[in-house]
């Protein structure tokens, strides 16, 4: 948890998750809130999204901007068990349309 030296804000994104803010999360979360012009000026803020959409266009924007090299993997899906070969292949197509928040969080791509 990239908030482990910071309690009481690890608490208030806890409460959020469950849908239990408090109004000191609130006012926590609150003293917190700094413009765009002014977040940029600091390199290692924790940032807090309303979706996923939000979380990628970021992202996206930040690669963007590096001066480096860039690389991507591709992940290699299989299927284990005993089933017959007809459904793990069909699993497997269904899989590759599947968005990152069905797949816990794992990529097709990175």
């Amino acid at each position: 948890m990239r908030q482990k030296y910071d309690k009481s804000f690890a608490i208030a994104l806890s409460n959020i998750a469950k849908g239990t803010m408090t109004l000191e999360d609130i006012n926590l979360l609150k003293s917190r809130i700094v413009s765009t012009e002014s977040l940029e000026m600091i390199e290692d803020a924790i940032m807090v999204f309303r979706s996923n959409a939000e979380v990628d266009a970021y992202n996206t924007k930040i690669l963007a901007s590096l001066n480096t090299e860039g690389a991507t993997a591709n992940a290699y899906d299989f299927c284990v068990g005993d089933e017959l070969a007809s459904i793990k292949e069909k699993v497997l197509s269904n899989v590759k349309n599947l968005k990152t928040t069905e797949t816990y969080g794992l990529p097709l791509k990175i």
